[in-house]
């Protein structure tokens, strides 16, 4: 029997230069497990795909937004009603300041 849990990643993301190519951070995907909670604040570069194309995650100098992705654990349980939460990360838009995410995972089971 697997018992519920959350698991804590520390993601770094190296400086890149401003006017440098676009390079990715992470590519398009969507999480295996259940619920990912993820705190953004005014770094930039986390996307979520919505309505057919991908878009920035809202940032505001001086408030954090927290997020919430569904994974493909709830589509699954929902047998499709809900659905697993596309999102990447793109490099170059925090320029040269590195960025660090500590997204949760949550895993029912």
């Amino acid at each position: 029997n697997e018992l519920p849990h959350w698991v804590v990643k520390i993601i770094s993301y190296p400086q890149v230069e401003k006017d440098g190519p676009i390079e990715q951070g992470v590519g398009p995907h969507t999480d295996t497990n259940f619920l990912t909670l993820i705190l953004q604040d005014s770094m930039r570069g986390l996307q979520a795909y919505y309505e057919g194309e991908f878009i920035d995650i809202p940032t505001e100098f001086g408030t954090s937004v927290l997020v919430c992705n569904l994974g493909e654990q709830a589509q699954v349980w929902s047998r499709g009603y809900l659905l697993a939460t596309p999102h990447r990360v793109l490099a170059n838009t925090f320029s040269s300041t590195p960025r660090t995410s500590i997204p949760l995972f949550y895993n029912p089971v």
